[in-house]
C-alpha cells in the first residue's frame, strides 16, 4: 500500500485523542498479518510501529495462523501485552476451533477473539471462553454464490456460551446470496463489543 495508505492511522489517532474516544482498527482484512513469507517482514515491522504509535486505536490482528504469533510479534509485547492490540483466530468448525483456539491462547493479549464466519456448524468454544480465554466472538453465516446454509440454532449456541461466560458476541449476518442479511437474531442485534482498555487494567490490579 502507498505512504498516504500507512498515515491514515495516524490521522484517525488524532481524531480519536482530539474526541477523547477510541477507534477500532480492523487490520489487513484481505490479508494475513502472521502469514510467513519474507516479503511481509518488512511490512509487518513497520505495523508493530505503526500500532506502538496509535495508542488511542485498538488494532484487530486476525489470522488462521496463531502459530506464528509468538515468533512474529515483538519480543517486548510477549512480555507486556499492549493495551491497544486484540488478537484473533478464525474458527468455522470445531477441528479448527480446537487447532487453532489452544495456540492463539498461547500469546498474551488484552483481548483474545475468535472469528467464527463463515458459521458451518455448531461449535463449543465453552472450553476457551470468559476469564484469561476468549473474550470475544464474532459468528456470521457465509455470502456469495454457492454459499454454505448457516442453521441458526448453531448461533444461538455461540450466544448462550458467551452469555454464561461473560464473553461479548456480535453477529454479523446469516447465510445468503448477499452479504448484510439476517443480522437479527430472534429480533435483537447482537452487536457486543470486549473493553480492551478495562480488560488490561482489571488484569493489572490483580496482579498487584
Amino acid at each position: 500500500m502507498s505512504d498516504n495508505y500507512w498515515r491514515q492511522p495516524l490521522a484517525w489517532h488524532r481524531a480519536a485523542e482530539r474526541d477523547n474516544v477510541r477507534r477500532r482498527v480492523f487490520c489487513a482484512s484481505m490479508a494475513d498479518v502472521f502469514e510467513h513469507h519474507s516479503i511481509l517482514d518488512g511490512p509487518r515491522e513497520r505495523l508493530w510501529d505503526l500500532i506502538e504509535r496509535t495508542p488511542s486505536l485498538d488494532w484487530l490482528l486476525l489470522t488462521k495462523r496463531p502459530q506464528n504469533m509468538a515468533r512474529m510479534l515483538p519480543r517486548q509485547w510477549l512480555d507486556h501485552p499492549r493495551d491497544n492490540v486484540w488478537l484473533g483466530t478464525s474458527a468455522e468448525s470445531q477441528v479448527w476451533a480446537d487447532l487453532r483456539i489452544p495456540r492463539l491462547l498461547s500469546v498474551p493479549a488484552v483481548v483474545h477473539f475468535v472469528s467464527a464466519e463463515p458459521l458451518i456448524g455448531p461449535l463449543n468454544l465453552t472450553p476457551y471462553l470468559g476469564g484469561d480465554g476468549v473474550n470475544w466472538v464474532i459468528g456470521g453465516g457465509e455470502s456469495g454464490a454457492g454459499y454454505r446454509p448457516m442453521d441458526v440454532e448453531w448461533v444461538r449456541g455461540l450466544i448462550s456460551q458467551c452469555q454464561r461466560s461473560g464473553a461479548a458476541y456480535f453477529h454479523k449476518q446469516g447465510s445468503a446470496r448477499y452479504p448484510g442479511r439476517g443480522e437479527e437474531i430472534d429480533g435483537r442485534l447482537w452487536h457486543e463489543f470486549p473493553t480492551g482498555r478495562e480488560l488490561a487494567l482489571a488484569r493489572a490490579t490483580g496482579e498487584q
